[in-house]
């Protein structure tokens, strides 16, 4: 199916209603005396500017008469049509983007890995505003809350789209029922998608004017930013030293909640990768390590061998592992191996999903987290592993 006929499809599938409450939602003012099956609205600005919206889906020149309305709105707010008619299909949610743009992703592509980082790293970044709405402290141990898991499970994965590489997370606007909401007229989700842009936003400007630590401390009793954002931050940043992520935030077409102000809530930020190490600063600050280098008891398992075979005819080297935390979720760490750690981390590998007791210093990062030193490495079996 060629792009012309993707776009029939989809301009075909527009209800008229949904489009006229996208339009009310962006300010633009109803034409009265209107004769025929359709409705004329006028920019709210422009004033020559004109949608003609047609009422009836089953007329025969209803899919041209969409696509010329999805034509204009994508001209005035200067987006790709395709980003439009999409958003049009979800109006009563809010549409979260993460751009990567890299030389990577300059065909529209990422390595598995990265694409993967990517998800996850999109994933608790709502997860973390979700928990920072309900309660706003600078850590937060354990992301499940029981609004913050609905919203989650009701959001959907969009086609990655045109433009570098696009990721699309759908926020339906009323995922939480109102009885779980908080006491407000402002659905959970919206709360969730606006602070994430706003305090994305503020990170990137406090970076931008060199007053991390100044507004850290500003907000140091009631945090914006948490370190489980700032962890996600880091985790969707390409792989290169070159490149950025670009945040934007399409609002749910509701004429009864307008889109947030864009001068206190951007729709859109942009994360160049040289901020990285002041977003890590940040999250050390959020949560210091603890004083000293203090050895852990570990438990995980071995998942990639990256060892050479050395003068003596013995491999040694990198090995990474998934160690299993009691604060978070399951971590890949890196460790460097002697000959006979790495004997023991073979046999494990090699035994299937043996476990392996790690002994050693713990330094957690945006990717996963290093051991170093590594003291002891002692395989398991499974029921060993058990608590």
């Amino acid at each position: 199916m060629s792009l012309d006929q993707q776009r029939r499809v989809l301009a075909r599938q527009l209800r008229p209603l949904a489009v006229r409450q996208y339009a009310e939602s962006r300010q633009w003012s109803p034409v009265e005396g209107v004769r025929g099956r359709f409705w004329l609205f006028r920019h709210p600005e422009q004033q020559l500017r004109q949608l003609q919206i047609p009422m009836d889906a089953e007329d025969a020149g209803y899919t041209d008469a969409m696509l010329d309305v999805v034509q204009r709105i994508a001209e005035l707010e200067r987006r790709p049509i395709d980003a439009v008619l999409s958003d049009l299909q979800w109006p009563d949610a809010d549409v979260l983007r993460v751009r990567v743009a890299s030389r990577d992703a300059e065909s529209g592509q990422l390595s598995l890995s990265a694409d993967v980082m990517l998800r996850e790293g999109a994933r608790r970044a709502l997860l973390a505003s979700a928990c920072s709405v309900i309660n706003p402290v600078a850590v937060h141990p354990r992301m499940s809350r029981g609004e913050a898991d609905l919203m989650l499970a009701a959001c959907r994965a969009g086609q990655t789209e045109v433009g570098s590489y696009v990721l699309k997370i759908i926020c339906p606007l009323h995922a939480v029922p109102r009885e779980l909401d908080l006491a407000d007229a402002i659905p959970f989700t919206r709360k969730v998608t606006s602070h994430l842009m706003r305090a994305t936003a503020d990170l990137v400007e406090s970076i931008e004017q060199s007053r991390v630590e100044a507004y850290l401390e500003a907000h140091a009793e009631h945090p914006m930013l948490s370190w489980n954002l700032c962890d996600a931050l880091l985790r969707m940043q390409p792989e290169q030293s070159a490149g950025q992520i670009d945040l934007w935030t399409t609002w749910a077409a509701d004429p009864r909640l307008p889109p947030p102000s864009e001068a206190q809530t951007p729709s859109r930020v942009a994360i160049k990768a040289e901020y990285i190490p002041e977003i890590q600063r940040a999250a050390q600050i959020l949560r210091p390590s603890p004083a000293g280098d203090r050895e852990e008891m570990l438990i995980g398992t071995v998942e990639i061998l990256s060892g050479v075979v050395g003068a003596d005819g013995r491999r040694s080297g990198e090995v990474q592992f998934c160690v299993f935390l009691p604060d978070s979720d399951p971590l890949r760490v890196r460790a460097n191996l002697d000959p006979e750690q790495y004997a023991d981390a073979v046999r494990a590998h090699e035994s299937g999903r043996a476990y392996v007791r790690l002994r050693g210093v713990l330094h957690r990062g945006q990717r996963g987290g290093r051991i170093d030193p590594l003291r002891a490495l002692q395989p398991l079996d499974e029921q060993a592993a058990l608590p």
